[in-house]
């Protein structure tokens, strides 16, 4: 029914000798966040930032997708069908959190919010309850990449968008998430989500609100008490973004995928 701890154990230290490049500084989450991803491993590493900390989530999703892998077996009620594959989706995403006391700030961390709930559409009838999968996050994500600017991003966000509403706040995808650019991503992302943050809050509930403008001088400038991103910034952030470049043949087109590549 889901990927319990105990047979978690060994596929952790499979991955470990596979992708430690990618699990260099990580910490293995038992209580999954979020907690309906049943058949993913979570993976989480705390980055300290000038206002805000960040935490890392590696979401690796172990469910059969039909796409590379075919079923060995097949599953029950009780059990999920074991399958062969030589390839894993991921999710790997920079998410701004509420600062806490060291052993609480990684296993229990908590999203710095820019919404406090999300609604999902219904007909006409109240419900006391949602599925998680009726929630629609691709519109907000959409407003994310066009408050920060689409000219930024050398990849459409219709393709592959690099900032994303997930945990009630903005995040930033992290493609290649090794120990150097999921750093860089934290460093690069923090004014830009400091920008975001107050077209959705009141940036005085930001914490260390006051020191903004002493860490990030070069990034923002305060147009009517509201941080905007500088031009120098916005020239370094498109350096960034033009690394990655998308690229697809035939076979790829036919499995549905893409290629990243990254300068």
């Amino acid at each position: 029914k889901e990927l319990d701890c105990a047979t978690a154990v060994p596929l952790v230290a499979q991955l470990k000798e596979r992708i430690p490049h990618y699990l260099q500084g990580h910490m293995f989450l038992a209580r999954r966040s979020p907690a309906s991803e049943q058949h993913h491993l979570h993976f989480v590493q705390y980055l300290q930032g000038n206002v805000i900390d960040w935490i890392h989530i590696l979401r690796i999703n172990f469910k059969y997708n039909g796409t590379n892998g075919h079923i060995i077996e097949k599953g029950d009620t009780d059990y999920y069908p074991s399958f062969s594959t030589d390839t894993l989706c991921f999710i790997s995403r920079i998410i701004p959190v509420v600062t806490m006391a060291n052993h609480e700030k990684i296993l229990h961390f908590k999203p710095l919010r820019i919404r406090e709930f999300n609604r999902v559409e219904s007909d006409q009838f109240f419900h006391t309850f949602a599925i998680f999968d009726d929630v629609n996050t691709d519109e907000l994500t959409r407003e994310l990449c066009a408050l920060s600017g689409n000219d930024l991003f050398s990849i459409s966000p219709q393709l592959f968008p690099f900032i994303v509403y997930d945990y009630f706040t903005a995040c930033f995808n992290v493609v290649n998430p090794i120990d150097k650019e999921i750093t860089h991503a934290a460093q690069l992302f923090e004014p830009l989500f400091i920008s975001l943050y107050g077209n959705f809050k009141n940036f005085q509930s930001l914490p260390q609100y006051d020191t903004i403008d002493l860490f990030f001088e070069k990034e923002l400038v305060f147009v009517n008490g509201i941080p905007k991103l500088r031009d120098s910034y916005r020239e370094e952030l498109k350096k960034y973004f033009v690394r990655f470049k998308l690229f697809r043949d035939d076979e790829l087109a036919l499995k549905g995928l893409w290629r990243f590549i990254i300068d």
